[in-house]
This record gives C-alpha cells, sequence and structure tokens, in this order.
C-alpha cells in the first residue's frame, strides 16, 4: 500500500492528469483521504450504503474532518439510501456520526445533505467530486473498482454537469440532527 499512496503522493502534486486504478475498498478509501487532502472548498460526495465501509474508516473521517475546518470548505453529501424520520429530521448515518463526534457541530453549516431522488438511485455508479479538479468514479456501485484523476478539469466538468443537475431536483435537508 506505500507504493500506492506515494503514487497517489505524485500524482496529486504534479500537473499530470493521469487516471488511477482504484481496486478495492482500501485503495477507496486511501484515495478518498488524497482527495480530502487537495480539497480547497467544496467535496460533493454521492454514495450509498455499501460504500459505509469506506467513508467510516478512521482515516476518511480524519481527512474529512480537517478539510471541514479550513474556512471555505462545503461538503455536499447524496445519499442513495438515506435513513430519517421525515418528521423530526434526525439522520443515522455512520459516517456523518463520526464526523460529528470527531468535531462538533460547530461545523454543521459546512454540510449540506441531500437525500437522492428516484432518477439518482437508479443510476449505476457512485462517484466523489473535489472543486470541479479531480474526482474518484465507480461506474459499477455494487463494486469498489473506480479510476480517479487528481487534475483533469474537463473530466471533472463532466461529473460537476451530473452534480448540478442533481442539485437542481433535489433539495437538502434544512434543519437535521443526527441519531446517536
Amino acid at each position: 500500500m506505500t507504493d500506492y499512496v506515494s503514487m497517489l503522493n505524485d500524482l496529486a502534486q504534479s500537473n499530470s492528469n493521469s487516471i488511477i486504478s482504484s481496486v478495492d475498498e482500501h485503495h477507496a478509501a486511501i484515495l478518498i483521504v488524497k482527495l480530502f487532502e487537495i480539497a480547497d472548498q467544496t467535496v460533493t460526495i454521492f454514495a450509498g450504503p455499501q460504500d459505509e465501509y469506506i467513508y467510516t474508516s478512521p482515516e476518511v473521517v480524519h481527512a474529512a474532518a480537517r478539510f471541514l475546518q479550513t474556512a471555505s470548505a462545503k461538503l455536499n453529501f447524496i445519499f442513495e439510501d438515506l435513513e430519517k424520520s421525515s418528521v423530526t429530521q434526525k439522520i443515522s448515518n455512520p459516517f456523518l456520526e463520526q464526523l460529528h463526534h470527531s468535531i462538533g457541530a460547530s461545523v454543521a453549516s459546512k454540510i449540506a445533505i441531500y437525500p437522492a431522488d428516484m432518477q439518482a438511485k437508479n443510476l449505476l455508479y457512485h462517484f466523489i467530486l473535489v472543486d470541479d479538479k479531480a474526482f474518484r468514479f465507480e461506474p459499477d456501485k455494487m463494486t469498489r473498482e473506480a479510476f480517479a484523476t487528481f487534475n483533469n478539469t474537463a473530466a471533472a466538468a463532466c461529473i460537476k454537469t451530473v452534480v448540478d443537475r442533481m442539485l437542481l431536483r433535489i433539495a437538502p435537508i434544512a434543519h437535521f440532527e443526527l441519531t446517536q
């Protein structure tokens, strides 16, 4: 895994727009940590329950917490399968619960939570988009195989188009409370 981490560090620091392979949950977590590390302003995640292991790894939670503590940070999380009570807006999500435990409620205003609509739920893929410049894309959301790039704004623009269309259709949850 050290070779994989070294490769990601080199690619993230270079101007290369090389495609990076991510073949399993461990690679995915390492890659997502690096994506949070290079993020300046906005990270948008579209994920489902099958991604729970990746996003609840201590390294990913820690990287997300560090990102959210920066002044301009914004995390958009589009959940494919959001468990919530429509009356109380209490949300049950292990990643958000661990993040809340790690950094507290002070950054809640930096997190926007979106329940996926039916059109989004029918998509075959998941992704994480960082500042319109980097991404990780799973073409088959039922596997952990994915590809990513750090400096390919043209390719990231395609994912940004999907994000923009999703966020136009889906209203964020205005006020939410995490279940503990």
